[in-house]
């Protein structure tokens, strides 16, 4: 399964890539992870964190999304398909 989901990923960033900016695409895809876990969490009267963790998270999520998934995404678009020689 995770072979299936994970890479099924990559396929879907590599499609994508032609209708979104790579960072716009990253976005879209944590924005919509993000909104499902919200739900979740308040289905399941999760306790709130505080604004030092809020922060924290902000942060990390912040330079997750530039710097791994958006540099990935950039390089997908900007890198051309290897082929041998």
């Amino acid at each position: 399964m995770v072979y299936i989901v994970w890479g099924s990923t990559y396929l879907g960033i590599h499609l994508s890539l032609e209708s979104f900016p790579p960072l716009m695409l990253g976005g879209l895809r944590n924005l919509c992870a993000g909104i499902r876990l919200f739900v979740i969490a308040v289905h399941r009267k999760a306790v709130w964190p505080s604004a030092r963790e809020m922060r924290n998270a902000a942060i990390v999520g912040t330079l997750l999304e530039g710097l791994s998934s958006g540099m990935m995404a950039y390089g997908m678009r900007t890198v051309g398909p290897v082929r041998p020689p």
